[in-house]
């Protein structure tokens, strides 16, 4: 069957679904946005793709041509239009787009395998949306806050540093109530986040940052800098192995407030070996936009293990800006700079 002939099957009835559902299809493709006045699905090979499902908060006025649909024992109404080579769905919602969200992303993963892409894009965070983000499925990446956002709540922030599995999530949003995040590790379990972009940080505990191998922070102060040295060398901040974070406008006093109480000595990395780390990221500036690299070593106090602190100037020369890079030597990083060869 084609996948619109799925797609027609699967929403006549839940056994109907739970039947295609023993032999799924395959999606190459689903991209979530959410803005202020809807929610979109776009399904199928992007930026086109071939079903894009629209929710509007407001209810959509009835039209007799609708067609009705079963999602999860509800019954919606919805309207169909062909733009080839996309079919278009707006969904009524019926006062509550944010729980038919949750019914189509549940419908449409039950009875597909995602293939290659899944990310979501929020413009805005209606309440509850967060929670209705399917936890079975690996996000390339989750955007929250092009400009920051407010209303995120720390059960939304404990769902999607906790719970759900992203390649990258980039948060840059306030808390509200405005409360300090504390991130509770579930055992021995791995971190389901590989990379975590912190835009607004108003809820970042830098003593105790989550438990995730890859950070970075926009625009945080000095002092949370040394927090976050202080805390590593402590013993805590463990799972971090590579930090990005950028200090805001240079000035040559940074370095001894970043500093204080933080013992360091002459990193004992090459050049070639730092060149290589600073080049291994996506996110990390290009490396020729770096000067005045400057590298030191710390090292952790209780199993001796050494991170290699580097800080740049990047921007114009009249406004210059400070980034600090940290490389934890882990085996990971080791095997990226060449210290380590399998």
């Amino acid at each position: 069957m084609s996948l619109d002939e799925r797609l027609h099957l699967s929403v006549l009835s839940k056994r109907a679904n739970c039947i295609l559902g023993l032999y799924k299809a395959i999606l190459s493709s689903i991209l979530i946005t959410v803005k202020a006045h809807h929610i979109t699905v776009r399904v199928g090979k992007l930026p086109c793709g071939t079903w894009y499902f629209e929710i509007p908060f407001y209810s959509s006025s009835q039209d007799n041509n609708n067609v009705v649909w079963n999602l999860e024992g509800s019954t919606i109404q919805v309207k169909r239009s062909h733009y080839p080579p996309q079919t278009h769905f707006v969904l009524s919602a019926d006062g509550n787009a944010v729980a038919l969200f949750g019914k189509l992303l549940r419908h449409l993963t039950s009875s597909h395998s995602i293939q290659n892409c899944f990310e979501c894009k929020f413009y805005a965070i209606p309440d509850g949306v967060i929670s209705q983000l399917e936890s079975n499925y690996i996000y390339d990446k989750i955007d929250i806050g092009n400009d920051r956002l407010e209303g995120v709540t720390p059960e939304d922030l404990r769902f999607l540093l906790e719970h759900l599995r992203a390649k990258v999530l980039r948060l840059n949003v306030e808390c509200l109530p405005i409360s300090i995040y504390k991130y509770e590790k579930h055992g021995d379990k791995d971190s389901l986040i590989q990379k975590l972009i912190i835009g607004s940080y108003s809820w970042v505990n830098f003593a105790e940052l989550p438990s995730i191998r890859v950070i970075s922070i926009w625009r945080e102060g000095l002092h949370q800098m040394n927090t976050i040295l202080k805390s590593w060398i402590a013993g805590k901040n463990r799972q971090m192995e590579i930090g990005d974070f950028e200090l805001g406008k240079y000035s040559e006093r940074n370095r001894e407030i970043i500093f204080t109480g933080v013992e360091s000595d002459t990193t004992s990395l090459t050049t070639a070996e730092r060149n290589a780390f600073l080049s291994s990221e996506s996110h990390f500036p290009n490396i020729k936009a770096l000067r005045d690299i400057v590298a030191l070593d710390i090292t952790r106090e209780e199993d001796w293990l050494r991170a290699t602190v580097i800080e740049a100037t990047t921007g114009p020369s009249s406004q210059p800006t400070q980034k600090m890079f940290v490389m934890v030597w882990s085996d990971a990083n080791l095997r990226t700079i060449g210290r380590i060869v399998d």
